[in-house]
């Protein structure tokens, strides 16, 4: 299915990798929003044989920490719409719970991309007697956050690797992001892709140097030597680096014909602008898992990219896996989403989910409500635009995508993990 690309926003601040990778920002002030049902919550609900009144809705408050200020703006502001929309439209539904109507009381705060606000935020959740948060979804201001919750019966849920925070199997943490590590995961899988598309004789790999560009950079290489193709290049760049002309030359020199740059649009963008600068136009040039098609924006000499999409292309009008989505987006935002919105998904279909999973275990306690987020009779909601389900270690289970741009035209195809 074809797309024309889409107008994003420019190019991510140089900062969004220090929060993404594990270095502590300083607290730089946070917001908060609030919202309880819609004043359209439904007079009623159905629940088969008999008819619950929602005149008068009991609410669930349900605290979210969310980056919309601070290094990680760009993702947590989508973030925050995914989560608005899923909340509103949850609540317009009615949440039936043992033939009583609840909702959603969302209080939603801005983190600020900081680990301390973070803290700060969890504490107040906490103080409210809040049983489920949101959140935050960069490593390091989770890390941080989480580590203050622990012994507190709260169910959290985070895109971010629960695997990189905990040792120990937490039955009320959930990751809404499916895993990127080993040979099941969406980085291997992604190297097989790419081989079968482009048949590439050699690799240059090019990632940031903190846990997660290491993470990329060792299933990259694993995935490639399945495929038979030789990594001829792999090395690191520092946090903050702008001038990649010296990687571009070394790159340069092993001519390879793919080369995967990681793995945020703020190190892609300028990483694409100095190779176009070089001559260096020849290979197919690929954006690691987190960056996005903003990465190619105005740059003009590159004719093949492409992205791993780490939910669903909600950009995609002949999907209609994704059309009830944008119906929604649409008609809540005024516009439909764009190539970078995917990062909604990160937190939507789950919010739904646990709407569900409510209903299913017939009570709003954690506990319970973890255990049916584990039965298929939660996979079944309005709007679900994910085929979401949980593992038994708390992880996401869904198909993602691969994004390949070709002059400026878009192909999404499903990328399935093994």
């Amino acid at each position: 299915m074809t797309n024309t690309l889409r107008q994003q926003r420019g190019a991510r601040r140089a900062t969004v990798f220090i929060a993404l990778v594990g270095l502590l920002l300083a607290a730089c002030g946070s917001g908060s929003k609030s919202a309880s049902a819609p004043t359209s919550a439904p007079t009623s609900a159905s629940t088969g044989a008999s008819t619950v009144s929602c005149a008068s809705p009991t609410s669930i408050p349900i605290g979210a920490s969310v980056s919309e200020t601070g290094g990680a703006a760009d993702i947590g502001q989508v973030w925050a719409k995914g989560i608005q929309l899923a909340v509103d439209i949850a609540n317009k539904n009615g949440i039936i719970v043992a033939g009583k109507c609840y909702n959603f009381s969302l209080s939603e705060q801005d983190d600020a991309t900081s680990p301390e606000v973070a803290i700060g935020i969890y504490q107040k959740f906490l103080q409210n007697g809040d049983k489920y948060i949101l959140g935050p979804g960069v490593g390091t201001v989770f890390t941080a956050a989480y580590a203050s919750a622990k012994g507190d019966s709260v169910l959290i849920m985070t895109p971010t690797s629960i695997g990189s925070v905990t040792t120990g199997y937490n039955p009320l943490l959930f990751q809404t992001h499916i895993t990127d590590a080993g040979t099941g995961g969406r980085v291997y899988a992604m190297a097989g892709a790419l081989a079968a598309k482009y048949k590439p004789t050699s690799v240059a790999l090019l990632e940031s140097q903190d846990p997660l560009g290491e993470l990329h950079e060792q299933g990259l290489t694993a995935g490639f030597k399945n495929a038979n193709v030789p990594v001829v290049y792999a090395q690191y760049f520092p946090a903050g680096t702008t001038d990649f002309a010296p990687y571009i030359a070394a790159i340069k020199s092993k001519n390879p014909s793919l080369v995967i740059i990681g793995y945020l649009d703020t190190y892609v963008h300028p990483f694409l602008q100095q190779a176009v600068q070089a001559g260096f136009t020849s290979p197919v040039f690929v954006g690691a898992p987190g960056s996005t098609f903003a990465s190619i924006q105005g740059i003009t000499g590159i004719s093949n990219y492409a992205v791993s999409i780490t939910t669903r292309a909600v950009d995609n009008a002949s999907d209609p896996q994704v059309a009830a989505f944008r119906a929604a987006w649409t008609a809540q935002f005024g516009s439909e989403p764009n190539s970078g919105d995917f990062w909604a998904l990160s937190y939507f279909d789950d919010v739904l989910m646990l709407s569900k999973a409510m209903s299913v275990a017939g009570s709003i306690d954690p506990t319970a409500v973890a255990t049916a987020l584990h039965s298929t009779a939660s996979e079944s909601y309005p709007d679900r635009t994910l085929n979401l389900s949980f593992g038994s270690n708390n992880i996401a289970q869904y198909t993602p995508q691969m994004g390949y741009w070709l002059n400026g035209q878009i192909t999404y195809v499903n990328l399935p993990l093994g």
